[in-house]
């Protein structure tokens, strides 16, 4: 596996795990930061607690994945990694364009568009 995998890997480990838990822990506060509007009803707390778990598992799969030799396993996280950040980079503008939500969010769907590319550089360098 190339540095370059490695560090992809290792870099979204510690963004998700770290996301993760802050949605996890503190909603009703990060949410409004994030996108520019309250975090409103007990479905959409228990929503936002479920991305916050699945962010967290997400991170703890690929911490572990960086230590695995070049395998299927490997690619299919970072294929994974690739949809999941096309898809939130995609949505976050729509959000933005669409729903009027807070400009911070053009820099979250930057992030993943950021991330987006670098999967697509590690899934096409062989290794």
């Amino acid at each position: 596996m190339t540095f370059e995998t490695k560090a992809l890997l290792a870099t979204t480990a510690i963004f998700e795990v770290a996301a993760g838990i802050a949605l996890l822990v503190v909603p009703v506060l990060l949410i409004p930061i994030l996108l520019g509007a309250p975090l409103e009803g007990l479905a959409g707390l228990v929503v936002v607690r479920l991305l916050g778990s699945a962010l967290v598992s997400f991170g703890v799969v690929c911490w572990f994945g960086r230590r695995d030799a070049p395998s299927h396993a490997v690619v299919g996280i970072i294929a994974g990694m690739l949809l999941y950040n096309f898809a939130a980079a995609v949505l976050l503008v729509s959000a933005r364009f669409w729903l009027g939500m807070s400009a911070f969010v053009f820099l979250l769907a930057a992030l993943h568009a950021a991330l987006a590319v670098w999967c697509i550089a590690c899934l096409r360098r062989p290794g």
